[in-house]
């Protein structure tokens, strides 16, 4: 059993660490302890609250839902997923395929279907893009 001088000190302590931990993870994408390292102390101040249900502080991380998500994200290009039929004809979709990987994504997604997402598989990989293949549908679909 922990005094509650103790207790007091040491939910501040872990409140304030993990409110930290929180800021670093999800404001700024730069997180600096473990996933394993962070669940030990969020267990440890949940302890500590159930142990001192008084004690708990009103803006305790066990208290919240989520958190406000990192603002500065790096522009991404769009491409029109619509294929330029007017400007390109028969190879607009091809041109459309030429136009997203002109963007360098980190990564393709390929569902089942044409000829066409196979042509957007075949000149990712030959980029060095890795290709994710959906091959079926979710179960109940």
């Amino acid at each position: 059993m922990t005094s509650a001088t103790q207790a007091r000190k040491r939910i501040e302590q872990l409140s304030r660490e993990i409110h930290e931990h929180d800021q670093r993870y999800y404001g700024e994408d730069r997180p600096t302890v473990s996933d394993a390292e962070y669940d030990r102390l969020f267990r440890e101040l949940v302890a500590l609250e159930e142990e001192h249900p008084d004690l708990r502080l009103p803006d305790s991380p066990t208290l919240r839902v989520g958190m406000a998500m990192r603002t500065a994200f790096r522009k991404v290009p769009h491409v029109a997923f619509k294929p330029d039929w007017t400007r390109h004809a028969k190879a607009a979709p091809f041109k459309r395929n030429d136009a997203m990987l002109e963007a360098l994504p980190i990564g393709v997604i390929v569902f089942p279907g044409s000829g066409i997402s196979e042509n957007l598989a075949d000149k990712a990989r030959k980029m060095g893009i890795p290709v994710q293949r959906i091959t079926e549908r979710p179960a109940g679909h």
